[in-house]
């Protein structure tokens, strides 16, 4: 089984390695400038056994796993909606008034 998990780092450095690149950006700046160094293997790990510890707490204790996951969904439904309206207003003012109003 760990072989499997090193083909996948494995195959995340040589993606990641892909994607730097000297083209330059519709902004001016090329991704390179942005991206110099590849995702170091250790914050992968990391984050797979945050996930483990994480899917165990859930497993045991299913209802606060529960709440929780409804909190952040809330957060997340909150937040886009404010964000959303923004937008509406911004596009309004830049459009100016529409037929239906």
């Amino acid at each position: 089984m760990l072989w499997r998990f090193e083909a996948v780092l494995v195959d995340a450095q040589r993606a990641n390695s892909r994607f730097q690149h000297s083209s330059p950006a519709p902004g001016g700046l090329s991704h390179r400038a942005e991206c110099s160094r590849p995702l170091p293997p250790r914050l992968l790990i990391i984050g797979g056994v945050a996930s483990i510890v994480f899917g165990v707490l859930v497993i045991i204790y299913p209802g606060t796993g529960a709440l929780a996951a409804i909190w952040w969904i809330g957060a997340y439904a909150l937040v886009i909606g404010v964000l959303s309206l923004a937008l509406a207003f911004r596009v309004r003012k830049l459009v100016g008034p529409s037929i239906a109003d």
